[in-house]
């Protein structure tokens, strides 16, 4: 973590903050406790993992052999889950927030506002937070296969609300779990994790040396948009990056290599004079 301190003396820190500040409230210095949405977060969201020095994603071939492995051999919403951080580029606490009411199916985009926040893991105790910098709050466009996907989920969604209606958790989420007593709540963190890593080793891709995580999909995302020819201020947008290095690296890493390309394609042309 930051400047060497371990996660124990973080969480003092921060629990010793929000009693000093609920006791400013008990003296009526203060009306709110502005350390009510605080949180630490976990390593994985202070890293990142690299392969010679650039992030890691899937290259194109890799990524549609995962989403047909998720589609085929996929466990309940595998396909879908893979497929919106593939298409969208947001982070994992980004998706598990969405709700169904910031999608607009109509205009084909949808709006991230919020982030899923689950340290311990329990299901029913996850908290959501303002999303992690001032730039992810956005509004994205949406592929009409997605639309299509989340279109085919909200019906299937809604029979399941109504079969399980007296304990359903009805808050509008739109990846929920199925299991008996859970029907409605997000997913959390690491079934997401465990299941893209079942997912990898069904299609035979190897993540020894990329350690590949449902963030390396975010990276992916990015990666393709620069292949596509998207600018690299209108990815930065879409992925709502308050520090673009990240962006930046796969960017030029991407672009680098089209550029080769471009040289050796020339200069096959040539090669017929």
């Amino acid at each position: 973590f930051k400047n060497g301190l371990s996660k124990n003396s973080l969480n003092g820190t921060q629990c010793t903050g929000k009693m000093i500040f609920r006791k400013a409230i008990e003296m009526e210095l203060i009306k709110k406790n502005p350390s009510d949405f605080s949180y630490i977060p976990s390593r994985a969201e202070n890293s990142v993992d690299r392969t010679n020095g650039i992030p890691k994603f899937l290259e194109k071939n890799e990524l549609s052999k995962f989403l047909n492995t998720s589609k085929n051999s996929g466990l309940y919403l595998d396909h879908e889950v893979f497929t919106v951080l593939s298409y969208t580029g947001l982070r994992i606490g980004e998706l598990l927030a969405l709700k169904w009411s910031e999608i607009d199916f109509e205009n084909e985009s949808l709006k991230v506002i919020s982030t899923y926040y689950n340290p311990d893991a329990k299901t029913e105790t996850y908290t959501l937070l303002s999303p992690k910098t001032a730039r992810s709050k956005r509004e994205i466009g949406i592929t009409k296969n997605l639309v299509k996907i989340l279109t085919d989920l909200r019906k299937e969604q809604n029979v399941l609300k109504m079969k399980h209606r007296n304990q359903y958790h009805d808050m509008d989420f739109v990846f929920t779990k199925r299991e008996h007593g859970f029907h409605g709540y997000p997913f959390v963190h690491r079934n997401i994790a465990d299941r893209m890593k079942r997912l990898l080793s069904i299609a035979d891709i190897s993540d020894d040396s990329k350690k590949l995580t449902p963030h390396s999909l975010r990276h992916t995302h990015a990666s393709l948009l620069a292949e596509a020819g998207v600018s690299l201020f209108e990815i930065q947008e879409r992925l709502g990056h308050s520090d673009d290095s990240i962006t930046r690296e796969i960017y030029l890493h991407v672009t680098k290599t089209m550029k080769k390309e471009a040289v050796q394609k020339f200069e096959q042309l040539m090669n017929i004079f």
